[in-house]
């Protein structure tokens, strides 16, 4: 079973520099920097709903790990529903 193991691991490993380079190395640093005519190719990472009050209960948020590659960062993203 751990060449098994190990054949998965490969091909997961592909699929990650593949994904890796099509990104845009250094994309996160630049719309941080406030650069906004820039439009970057980043990977999602990871994407959790906050949990709100119940006095926002049409509003929901999101954070969300963002990559270019080089660096990571951290957004929120707030959806209203029923607007």
């Amino acid at each position: 079973q751990i060449p098994a193991q190990r054949s998965a691991l490969r091909k997961v490993a592909a699929v990650l520099r593949a994904m890796a380079s099509q990104v845009t190395p250094g994309g996160v640093t630049r719309v941080c920097s406030g650069d906004t005519g820039f439009q970057p190719i980043v990977q999602i990472n990871d994407v959790k709903e906050i949990p709100g009050s119940s006095t926002n209960a049409d509003k929901k948020r999101y954070r969300m790990i963002i990559s270019d590659g080089q660096h990571l960062q951290q957004a929120m993203i707030a959806l209203q529903l029923g607007a």
